[in-house]
């Protein structure tokens, strides 16, 4: 437990309800953060549809930065921002 941060939670309990994940070894998420350059170890990238750019342009320095996984908005690019998230070693989940 990060003792500035508070206590984390399983990726699975977090999206229960909303979408079906299956995180084994289970992924405690820490943080939330729409901002690739902001993201700290453990966090949820959200990946949202911008006015310029989709935030899964970003998912591979979020995965670098240590993102636990990456929570993306299907709304615009559809399969092709799905394409983004391969070969990233962390969940992408429309």
């Amino acid at each position: 437990m990060s003792p500035e941060r508070g206590g984390g939670i399983p990726l699975d309990r977090l999206l229960a309800g909303w979408v079906d994940i299956d995180a084994k070894p289970a992924r405690m998420v820490w943080g939330l953060c729409h901002d690739s350059r902001k993201i700290r170890p453990g966090d949820l990238f959200l990946a949202l549809a911008g006015s310029q750019s989709h935030g899964m342009k970003y998912a591979a320095v979020a995965a670098d930065s240590g993102a636990c996984a990456i929570l993306y908005d299907p709304a615009r690019g559809g399969d092709e921002l799905a394409l983004v998230g391969v070969g990233i070693d962390i969940p992408c989940i429309p």
